[in-house]
């Protein structure tokens, strides 16, 4: 009888650690699923920034004796990089959430996650005016032949305080209506914790 009970004290064990390693499998899936716009639009961003570098280098060789147009060239090459970076980080992070990784863990990717997000909005403020002034300059004379430095003045004030404004309304906006999903997830991974420390 004592051997019957271990035997099924043992078939009740393995039972539970499988049905853990199920159930803690499918919340993974699940946190996954819930970060997958935020993936996709990182993706989509790394898509037309790596060419965009791309092309700004090109011009930069072939403006290399012009600083008027290698400097703000430069300035959005810098820009663009770090975004890449950015967003290179924030793919391969969501890429290491997998049934492997504990619930604790993913906990401080995603807070991880969440702070370069909040960092990165608040720099539109910066980036806005920066890149705009920037690409103008370098596309004006890329594509047109056009040197706006001669129309240098009170354009260009007007051009800062519309840009500024617009950064204003975006960063406003994002804060006002943040990724739910983000916020989802973290919420999910606090409930399941208790959980895994059971298993």
């Amino acid at each position: 009888m004592t051997k019957i009970w271990k035997d099924y004290d043992g078939q009740l064990d393995n039972k539970l650690k499988i049905n853990h390693r199920i159930l803690k499998s499918i919340s993974m899936d699940k946190v996954k699923s819930m970060l997958s716009e935020f993936r996709i639009s990182s993706i989509i961003e790394l898509l037309i920034e790596i060419p965009f570098v791309y092309y700004l280098i090109h011009f930069v060789i072939g403006q290399w004796l012009t600083i008027q147009f290698v400097l703000p060239a430069l300035i959005l090459i810098a820009l663009m990089l770090l975004s890449v970076t950015l967003n290179a980080y924030k793919l391969s992070t969501m890429m290491t959430i997998g049934y492997n990784a504990s619930v604790i863990g993913v906990q401080k990717k995603l807070q991880r996650l969440w702070y370069y997000e909040r960092m990165d909005i608040n720099s539109l403020y910066v980036a806005i005016p920066v890149f705009t002034f920037c690409f103008f300059i370098v596309f004006a004379k890329a594509l047109l032949g056009i040197n706006l430095y001669h129309f240098f003045g009170i354009w260009w004030g007007y051009h800062l305080l519309g840009t500024l404004v617009i950064a204003i309304i975006i960063v406003w906006f994002l804060k006002k209506f943040p990724d739910k999903n983000m916020a989802k997830a973290m919420k999910f991974l606090e409930e399941i914790k208790g959980f895994e420390q059971e298993g």
